[in-house]
């Protein structure tokens, strides 16, 4: 199989893992006890969980996996210093 086609499949396989894990956490009015939580701060938690899905986009996800995943980046190599300063840029957005 050529490297291509390897990469799209990859790339794929982990958008299509994001989308189901997604959809099963998300549930939506959940009622039911969250193990290892009070009442009151399973409520807390679900309001988390439901705000940081709230910012996941399986598109983006996708996207930035292909730019990562793209070429190989040898630690100490230029490609890995262009994904160390991209990650550092990326991770000030939230």
């Amino acid at each position: 199989m050529a490297v291509r086609t390897i990469r799209w499949l990859a790339s794929a396989a982990f958008g299509a893992v994001v989308v189901a894990l997604a959809l099963a956490v998300r549930g939506g009015g959940d009622t039911r006890p969250l193990s290892g939580f009070a009442d009151t701060h399973a409520r807390i938690q679900r309001n988390t969980e439901a705000a940081f899905l709230d910012r996941v986009s399986a598109d983006r996800m996708i996207a930035d996996h292909a730019f990562l995943a793209a070429e190989p980046h040898v630690a100490g190599s230029s490609r890995d210093r262009v994904l160390a300063e991209w990650t550092h840029s990326e991770t000030g957005r939230y």
